[in-house]
Formats: structure tokens, sequence, C-alpha cells
């Protein structure tokens, strides 16, 4: 059974979440910039999609649109699509300006 104090504390979660992926997102920016990343302006479009998408999950959980259920199929996307594919394309990039 779900009472207050667990939403509550979900979406204190949430928030945290999301402003630790801003974080994270921000200095990958930084160190994709400093080596001139060719797919910077793509890169850094699709972080602020996820970031807008996690606000808007958390809006309709707060509100009561949705359950807490829809944050793993979220996390699911940002974490094989986004890192998957997105961040692994700048792997290489990274290996030939000598950072693993």
């Amino acid at each position: 059974m779900i009472i207050r104090r667990d939403k509550a504390v979900s979406l204190q979660l949430f928030e945290r979440l999301i402003l630790e992926t801003k974080r994270h997102f921000a200095a990958e920016i930084d160190l994709l910039e400093a080596f001139g990343y060719k797919d910077l302006e793509a890169h850094a479009l699709e972080h602020a999609q996820l970031l807008e998408e996690a606000r808007e999950l958390a809006r309709k959980y707060e509100e009561g649109h949705i359950s807490a259920l829809a944050l793993p199929e979220f996390l699911k996307k940002w974490l094989v699509a986004h890192i998957e594919g997105s961040d692994r394309a700048y792997a290489s990039f990274f290996r030939e300006h000598g950072i693993s």
C-alpha cells in the first residue's frame, strides 16, 4: 500500500535524480566542448530533452496522473538509449584525444 509519505519521498528522490543528472550533463558537455566534439549541439539538445522529459514525468507523478512505475521506464530509456547510443558515439572521439 502506497501512503502519502512514500509519494513525498519518491518526489524528493526524483528531484535529486534530476539535479544530479543536470550536473552530470553539464560536466559532460564542458568536456565535449573543451575537445571540440563535432556533434556537441545535438548531444546538448538530447540532454535538454531528457531533462525536460524527467521534469514532466515528476510533474505528472506529483499531480497523480501517473504512477511511480513510470520512472523505471524513463531510466531505461535514458540508461540504455542515451548512454549506449549517444554517449557511446563520443567514446572513440575521446580515445582519439587520449582520454579513456
